[in-house]
C-alpha cells in the first residue's frame, strides 16, 4: 500500500507541473538500474573531487568540499535502497523519476562542478529530502490520525516543488552549448535560489505534519523505519578503512616522545579539563544549543567553516563548550568522523600554558596526531618530527609557527577536522589574534572539510574577526530552562544539605518562591544565580530572605563585593589572613599546587589548614577542581573583580605570596627526599615573586620582617641563604654566600643586594647612617616617609634574637662597605653601586675596576643572564675611576672578552677607549694574554687587541698580532 501511495503521490505531482515542465521530463530511462548507476557514478565523482581536492566558495566565503557533497548524496541513496523502494523496481514513471534526474544532472555537471557549483549543492539537498520524505511516507501514511491527509498534500506539494527544480535544471543543460556557457556566466542564479527556497519551505510544513501524526501515533510497529530515520540524522560516516588502519612502524617509547614533542599532557592534560567542566554540567541543560539550527547547520554542512558562541560572563558559555565536544566526540564513537581536537582556555598565572597560543596549537596538533590517542601516529607527524630531528630541533618542543603548519597538514589529511576552542577572550589580545588569524587563514587555505567551534565573551578585537562568521548568542530566552532547571536543583540542594531555609516552617512554599524570583531575575547567568542562592543561605530567618530577595543585587560585581566585604568584617583576624593568602596565591602563583602544599603556603599559623576550611572561608569565590585536585578562583569575573581592588594589586599579591613562602622556607630537611611540594615550589619560585613584588612593597610589613628573618647570616642557620638556591639543579641562580670575612651580621645587606633589592640596602645604611657610625662627606640620612617607616620597622625588631640597626652599625666598617661594592659587582647591582660612589661610602680603586671588567652571572626572576661589564665600568669611570685604569686593568679586560659569546654585547676595551684611555700595546702585553685558552671566543679577544692597536697606530704590533691569531685558528682550526 505504502509503496503505491508513494507512486501515486509523485504521480499526482506530475500532474500538477506546468505543460513547460513537464517537456523537459524524459520518462524514457532503465528505471531498474537507475540508483544502482546513480550511486556508481556518485562515487566516481566523489572520488575524482577527492583526487583534485575540488571546491567552490560561497558568497559568504565558505568553502564548500565537493568531496563531502557527493558522499552525502552516496549516504541518502543507500537509505532509500534500504526502505525498501519497491516502487523504483515496479512504477516506471514515478518514485523513480527524481533519481533519474539527478542522475542527469550530475552527468551533466560533473566535468565542471566548480564552474556548476549553484546546482551541484542543491542536487544534494534534493537527494536528502527525497530520502527523507520515503522514510516518513513510510513510517506515517500507513495510519490514520486526523493530520494523515494534510500530511499527504503536503507531500504532494513538496514533490512538486522539487520536481519543478529538476526539470529547470534539466531544461538549463538542455540548452546548447553556447548559450548555456553565456547562460553559466551571465544569468541572475535568483531563480534557483528561489526554487530550492520553496522546497525548503515545503520541506518543512512535511515535517511539522510528520512531528503532529508522531504525537498521534507513536508508530512503534514501525520501530526498523525509525532506525533508519535514526541513520539519516546521524553524521554522515566519513571515514576510510584506509585511514582507520595507518601505521606509523614506531616503537611505543618513540611516539611517546613524539607525542610529548608536540605538547606533554602533563603540563596541558586537555582531557582533564573537560572533564572537569562536563561533570559541572547539570544533566538535561544545554540541549538547546544541540538543537539550535546554526548548530545544526555548522555540523552537518559540506562547507568548512566556524561557529562562534558568544553570551555574558557566568551565562555558561564553558558547559556549552563541554556538550559540543561531548556531541563531537559520540560522533567519533560511532566510527563516523575522527575525534575533535579541543582546548579550554584559561587566564590564570598558575596555568600560563593555558593562554599561550604556540601551547594551545601544540596541544590541539597532538590531539589531531592519531585516530585516538592510542593509536599510530598520522604520516604526517611523522614527516615533520623526522624533518626537525634532522635539523636538531626534536630535542625541544614544537613552536607555534610549526603548530601552525603540522595542524594544516593534518586537516588536509583528514577527511573532517573539527576544533574546539573554549574561554578564547580568556588568552591576552596578541594571543588570540594569533589563534584567530591561523583558524581564518586554514579556513581560506584549506581543501579539506574543517569545522571550527570557538567560545569566548563579546570582547572587541574578537568581535572585529568573527562578525561575521555564523554565530549563537546565549540569551535569557534561549536558556531560560537551563537556568530553571539549575536553580531548582541547587535550591533543593542547600535545602537537603539544611544550609538554606534551616529554621523555616514554609520550606516548601518559600523554597519555591525562591527558585522562581531568582529564575526571573538572572537573565541568563548561572554564575549571579549561584552567587545569589549562596547569599541567601546566610540568612537565619524567613523575613530576612523575603527582603532579600526584593533588594536583588543587580550586577555580579555588587555580588562579589557583598561577599568580599563579609569576608572582611564577618570573620576573625586569622581567618581574613587566610583569605587575603588564598586570593594572592591563586592570582600569583606560578604553578597549580596539590590541596595540602597549597594550605600549607596559606596558613598564617602552624595550624594546619584543611581544604574545607579554605572553601568556607572563601565563599564561594574559590572552588576546588576535582578532576585535578587544585584550588581555583570560580570564574573568570571573580580574577576580574579581585584584581580591581587595591590591596590584591599585582605588587601587593605578589609580595604576600613571598610572605607566605617565606614563612615556611629553612623549615625544611636539607634531604630533598624528604621535602613536601610547597617547599619545592619556595625553592624554585620565591625569587620571582621577590622581583615581582617590588621596591615599594619591600619595604613593607609583613614582608620586611620575614625577609629579614630569612636572609640574616648571624643566627648560623641550618641552611644558609646562599645554600636556598644550590644543590645540584639550581646552582643556576648565582647567589654569592656572603664573604668570609664579613660580620655575619650584614648578610642582611649583602644578600639583599645580592637579589637586586637595592631600595632595601640604600635603606638599611641610611638607617645605621641615624646612628652616626658610619662617616661619610654628605648628608645622607634621607627623611622621606618611606625611609622613616623602614627605620621604625628596624627599630621595633626584637633584639638581641632578631635584627638590630644598633648591632648592625658596629659591624657597618669602611672594610664590609668595599666588600659590599664587590658584592655588587658580582651580581650587576648598579643602582646599590651608585649609591655608594655617590655618597662617598665608597672609592673607586684599581681592586674594583679588575672585578668590574669581568661579567658576572646575575639572576632575574629566577633566569640566569650575564651582567653587561660595560655599565659597571662607565658608572665607575663618572666618578673617578680613570685615573685607577692601570694595565692590570686593561690586560684583565682584553682576557675577559672572550666571555663576549656568553652574550653580553659591549667590549670594555671599547668603553674604556671612548673614555679617552690612552694605552701602549707592546708585545710584552701581548705576550701576556693566553690567546690559545681562548678556543672558539678567541675573536672577541682579538678584537679587543685590535682597537687597542688601531688607537694607538702601531702598525707593527697589529700584525703581530694578526700573524699570531693566525697560526692559532689554524692549530684550532677556527674559520677566522
Amino acid at each position: 500500500m505504502a509503496d503505491s501511495t508513494s507512486s501515486d503521490l509523485w504521480l499526482q505531482a506530475i500532474e500538477k507541473l506546468s505543460a513547460e515542465d513537464k517537456a523537459n521530463l524524459n520518462f524514457n530511462y532503465d528505471k531498474l538500474k537507475v540508483l544502482t548507476q546513480l550511486k556508481d557514478e556518485t562515487i566516481e565523482a566523489q572520488q575524482r573531487c577527492e583526487e583534485k581536492r575540488l571546491h567552490f566558495k560561497r558568497k559568504n566565503g565558505e568553502k564548500v568540499i565537493l568531496r563531502d557533497v557527493f558522499g552525502k548524496v552516496v549516504k541518502w541513496i543507500d537509505l532509500f535502497r534500504e526502505v525498501g523502494d519497491i516502487a523504483v523496481q515496479y512504477d516506471p514513471g514515478h518514485a523513480a523519476l527524481p533519481w533519474a534526474l539527478l542522475r542527469f544532472l550530475i552527468q551533466a555537471s560533473i566535468n565542471d562542478v566548480q564552474k556548476y557549483d549553484f546546482l551541484v549543492e542543491n542536487i544534494e539537498a534534493v537527494s536528502r529530502s527525497v530520502c527523507r520524505c520515503r522514510i516518513l511516507e513510510r513510517l506515517y501514511l500507513s495510519g490514520q490520525t486526523p493530520s494523515t491527509a494534510g500530511f499527504q498534500l503536503a507531500l504532494v506539494k513538496l514533490y512538486g516543488e522539487i520536481l519543478v527544480f529538476l526539470s529547470r535544471s534539466k531544461g538549463y543543460f538542455d540548452q546548447k552549448k553556447i548559450i548555456r556557457i553565456v547562460s553559466s556566466c551571465f544569468r541572475d542564479k535568483s531563480e534557483f535560489l528561489a526554487m530550492i527556497e520553496d522546497i525548503n519551505k515545503a520541506q518543512a510544513e512535511v515535517s511539522e505534519y510528520a512531528a503532529i501524526i508522531c504525537r498521534e501515533d507513536e508508530c512503534s510497529r514501525y520501530s526498523e523505519l525509525k532506525s533508519i530515520l535514526q541513520k539519516f540524522d546521524a553524521p554522515l560516516e566519513r571515514i576510510t578503512e584506509q585511514f582507520k588502519k595507518v601505521q606509523d612502524h614506531l616503537e611505543e617509547s618513540e611516539r611517546k616522545k613524539i607525542l610529548d614533542w608536540m605538547s606533554n599532557v602533563e603540563e596541558m592534560p586537555y582531557a582533564k579539563y573537560h572533564k572537569e567542566n562536563r561533570r559541572q554540567v547539570l544533566e538535561g541543560t544545554g540541549q538547546w544549543l544541540l538543537r539550535d539550527p546554526v548548530f545544526r547547520m555548522w555540523k552537518d554542512n559540506s562547507a568548512s567553516s566556524l561557529l562562534w558562541l558568544h553570551g555574558i560572563p557566568g551565562s555558561g558559555k564553558s558547559k556549552l563548550t563541554a556538550l559540543a565536544i561531548d556531541d563531537s566526540l559520540k560522533c567519533s564513537e560511532t566510527g563516523t568522523s575522527p575525534r575533535p581536537a579541543y582546548f579550554y582556555c584559561s587566564r590564570n598565572a598558575a596555568e600560563p600554558l593555558r593562554s599561550n597560543s604556540g601551547a594551545i596549537l601544540g596541544s590541539l596538533a597532538r590531539q589531531l596526531a592519531s585516530l585516538n590517542p592510542t593509536s599510530p601516529l598520522f604520516p604526517p607527524v611523522v614527516k615533520k618530527y623526522a624533518e626537525e630531528k634532522e635539523q636538531g630541533n626534536a630535542s625541544g618542543s614544537l613552536d607555534m609557527e610549526d603548530g601552525k603548519q603540522l595542524i594544516a597538514a593534518l586537516i588536509e589529511y583528514s577527511p573532517i577536522t573539527t576544533i574546539i576552542i573554549d574561554a578564547l577572550d580568556e588568552c591576552s589580545i596578541d594571543e588570540r589574534a594569533n589563534i584567530l588569524d591561523f583558524i581564518k587563514a586554514t579556513l581560506e587555505h584549506t581543501s579539506s572539510l574543517v569545522k571550527f567551534f570557538v567560545s569566548s565573551r563579546k570582547d572587541q578585537d574578537i568581535v572585529y574577526h568573527l562578525e561575521t562568521f555564523p554565530n549563537v548568542e546565549i540569551s535569557s530566552t534561549k536558556n531560560q530552562a537551563d537556568i530553571q532547571a539549575f536553580v531548582e536543583s541547587e535550591t533543593k540542594q542547600l535545602i537537603k544539605k539544611g544550609k538554606l531555609l534551616r529554621n523555616s516552617r514554609n520550606k516548601e512554599s518559600l523554597g519555591a518562591h525562591i527558585i522562581r524570583k531568582i529564575t526571573e531575575d538572572a537573565d541568563g547567568m548561572f554564575r549571579w544565580a549561584s552567587l545569589q542562592l549562596q547569599n541567601l543561605a546566610t540568612l537565619k530567618t524567613d523575613d530576612d530572605v523575603l527582603e532579600r530577595l526584593g533588594k536583588i543585587s543587580p550586577t555580579l560585581e555588587d555580588l562579589y563585593s557583598e561577599i568580599y566585604q563579609r569576608i572582611k568584617q564577618n570573620q576573625g583576624e586569622i581567618s581574613q589572613k587566610i583569605a587575603r593568602n588564598v586570593f594572592s596565591l591563586l592570582l600569583s602563583l606560578e604553578r597549580n599546587l596539590l590541596p595540602h602544599d597549597f594550605s600549607t603556603l596559606a596558613q598564617p599559623t602552624e595550624n594546619e589548614l584543611s581544604p574545607q576550611v579554605i572553601l568556607d572561608i572563601c565563599c564561594n569565590l574559590v572552588v576546588l577542581d576535582e578532576t585535578l585536585q587544585v584550588f581555583r578562583l570560580a570564574h573568570l569575573s571573580v580574577r576580574e573583580f579581585l584584581e580591581k581592588l587595591p590591596e590584591l594589586s599585582s605588587t601587593k599579591s605578589h609580595a604576600t605570596v613571598a610572605t607566605c613562602c617565606m614563612k615556611i622556607a629553612g623549615k625544611w630537611d636539607e634531604d630533598l627526599a624528604r621535602r613536601i611540594d610547597a617547599e619545592f615550589y619556595v625553592q624554585t619560585s620565591m625569587l620571582y615573586h621577590f622581583q615581582e613584588a617590588g621596591g615599594e612593597e619591600r619595604l613593607r610589613q609583613p614582608f620586611l620582617m620575614e625577609f629579614i628573618r630569612l636572609i640574616r647570616e648571624d643566627l648560623e642557620p641550618k641552611i644558609t641563604f646562599a645554600d636556598y638556591w644550590t644543590g645540584g639543579w639550581l646552582d643556576w641562580v648565582c647567589i654569592q654566600p656572603l664573604p668570609k670575612d664579613v660580620n655575619p651580621s650584614l648578610g642582611f645587606i649583602f644578600n639583599a643586594c645580592a637579589l637586586g633589592f637595592s631600595e632595601m640596602v640604600k635603606n638599611v645604611i641610611d638607617a645605621t647612617l641615624r646612628l652616626g657610625n658610619i662617616s661619610t662627606d654628605c648628608p645622607l640620612v634621607s627623611e622621606s616617609p618611606v625611609a622613616n617607616a623602614v627605620f621604625a620597622a628596624f627599630q621595633e625588631l626584637p633584639r638581641p634574637k632578631e635584627f638590630s640597626v644598633r648591632h648592625l652599625k658596629k659591624a657597618m666598617v669602611p672594610e664590609a662597605i668595599r666588600q659590599l661594592s664587590v658584592h655588587a659587582i658580582r651580581h650587576g647591582n648598579y643602582e646599590v653601586l651608585k649609591y655608594l660612589f655617590e655618597n662617598k661610602l665608597c672609592p673607586v680603586t684599581e681592586d674594583l675596576l679588575k672585578k668590574a671588567v669581568v661579567p658576572h652571572t646575575r639572576h632575574r626572576a629566577c633566569h640566569q643572564y650575564w651582567s653587561e661589564p660595560a655599565d659597571i665600568v662607565n658608572l665607575m669611570l663618572d666618578y673617578g675611576g680613570m685615573e685607577h685604569v692601570t694595565t692590570a686593568v686593561v690586560r684583565r679586560a682584553v682576557a675577559a672578552a672572550w666571555m663576549r659569546g656568553k652574550g653580553f654585547t659591549t667590549l670594555v676595551i671599547r668603553t674604556l677607549l671612548n673614555r679617552g684611555l690612552v694605552f701602549s700595546l707592546n708585545k710584552e702585553f701581548l705576550d701576556s694574554i693566553n690567546l690559545q685558552k681562548c678556543g672558539s671566543r678567541l675573536p672577541y679577544v682579538t678584537e679587543s687587541l685590535i682597537m687597542l692597536a688601531e688607537a694607538e697606530s702601531k702598525c707593527n704590533v697589529a700584525c703581530e698580532l694578526l700573524e699570531k691569531v693566525a697560526g692559532i685558528s689554524r692549530t684550532n682550526s677556527l674559520d677566522y
